[in-house]
């Protein structure tokens, strides 16, 4: 697990960097743990470590061949480059998933593992409310490379985080006995982000990084409780740039988006 200040995180943005254009739609656009992480860089004891980078990426890959010899070969090429990696591209038949494994030495020798994951048009023409959410996080993303001499990095709104965070947490929430955590999503849910910003991070992050490096090789999906903790620990530190920094927070364009995501979502 790694935070987003590792070369081997840096090396792996500047290559996704290297093929977005001026169009944050026709880019790939960070989503998930990582985009927290650009979000909240100070504190680097904070940085939740993550294996990985999720991406919305809205332009289609009509196959695993279009994608190796294409984005997949464009960004293979540029991680051996630069960053000197090993690098095995993979795509799931089932899931409309490509892979990118970034590797600090040969297969399972290798000993670093980053992987880059491409979610290619992740909705169906029969789920247009799921699509139109996509398409809107991907037309209001940030670029957070904006004051760099670099081309482009985009990253989902903090706005277009915390909904899906939210709604996330409240399915899971009955596998949580903490009321400590019932407390939060309830100021979560509410907007409360004074109060979520004042929230003690002191050992929280270790404790999730223990949690961590306690799942079986074998789980594919992590425990439910475990996924309702990093959420909360995520959205208390969003909350700390909503406090500081209030002008990067549109509570418009927030409401419509959670509204959107609730909708699809049925709560």
């Amino acid at each position: 697990y790694f935070s987003v200040l590792e070369d081997i995180v840096q090396t792996s943005l500047r290559a996704l960097s290297s093929i977005s254009t001026a169009d944050s739609t026709t880019s790939p656009i960070v989503a998930g743990g990582m985009a927290v992480q650009l979000h909240c860089p100070e504190e680097p004891k904070l940085l939740r470590p993550t294996r990985d980078v999720d991406l919305i990426y809205l332009k289609e890959i009509g196959s695993y061949d279009d994608f190796s010899s294409g984005i997949g070969a464009k960004l293979a090429l540029k991680l051996r480059k630069e960053g000197g990696y090993q690098v095995q591209l993979k795509g799931s038949p089932t899931r409309n998933m490509y892979e990118i494994k970034v590797m600090n030495g040969q297969q399972n020798k290798a000993k670093e593992l980053f992987f880059i994951h491409f979610g290619n048009q992740p909705y169906s023409a029969e789920e247009p409310d799921r699509q139109k959410i996509f398409h809107r996080e991907a037309a209001n993303a940030v670029n957070v490379y904006k004051d760099s001499e670099n081309s482009p990095l985009y990253v989902v709104r903090i706005e277009d985080i915390i909904p899906r965070k939210i709604m996330r947490i409240h399915s899971h929430l009955d596998k949580s006995p903490d009321p400590l955590h019932h407390s939060m999503y309830a100021q979560a849910e509410s907007g409360d982000w004074e109060h979520l910003a004042q929230v003690s991070l002191d050992g929280w992050c270790e404790q999730l990084t223990i949690m961590q490096n306690g799942f079986l090789p074998t789980q594919k999906t992590p425990p439910k409780d475990y996924v309702v903790n990093k959420d909360l620990y995520d959205i208390c530190r969003l909350a700390r740039a909503i406090e500081s920094h209030p002008e990067k927070f549109n509570k418009s364009y927030y409401l419509n988006a959670k509204a959107e995501v609730r909708a699809v979502r049925g709560h």
